[in-house]
């Protein structure tokens, strides 16, 4: 572990869990091993595992929608002829699916984090999850 010099975490957006565990896991780690703490989002992430420049990335954001070019859109209504990847569900695929490139002719995260110009990670003491919508566990009681 000492040979550990920089830690780098996809701050999300993802599943709540996945993107707490991971933000904790790297916040601790750069803590305990006193290395350099980088985070970048998951649109950055995938984006940089297309080799194709023209490709779109697709991602998941909930309830049949998807964060596509920045902007959280229903899957329903893309009707770009592009190339596409990224992470969907099933349901969200088949507005896709003739159009995607798949998973195994995309870069590896590892090939794709090395692809990643220094001036897109985001250098910092402690990382914060980045969620689309905010998390919906609990309901706030009156006072």
């Amino acid at each position: 572990m000492e040979n550990i010099k920089r830690i780098v975490v996809v701050r999300g957006h993802g599943s709540f869990s996945a993107v707490r565990t991971g933000v904790t896991v790297a916040n601790v780690l750069s803590y305990a091993l006193g290395c350099d703490l980088y985070s970048i989002d998951t649109a950055t992430m995938w984006a940089t595992r297309s080799p194709d420049k023209n490709a779109t990335a697709v991602i998941h954001a909930g309830r049949g929608d998807v964060l596509i070019k920045g902007r959280v859109t229903p899957a329903s209504s893309i009707k770009s002829k592009g190339h596409f990847f990224g992470d969907v569900t099933d349901e969200e695929f088949v507005y896709f699916q003739h159009n995607w490139i798949p998973e195994k002719k995309l870069r590896s995260f590892g090939d794709g984090l090395l692809k990643i110009p220094k001036s897109k990670l985001k250098k910092t003491k402690i990382v914060e999850p980045f969620y689309l919508f905010p998390p919906n566990i609990t309901k706030k009681k009156p006072v």
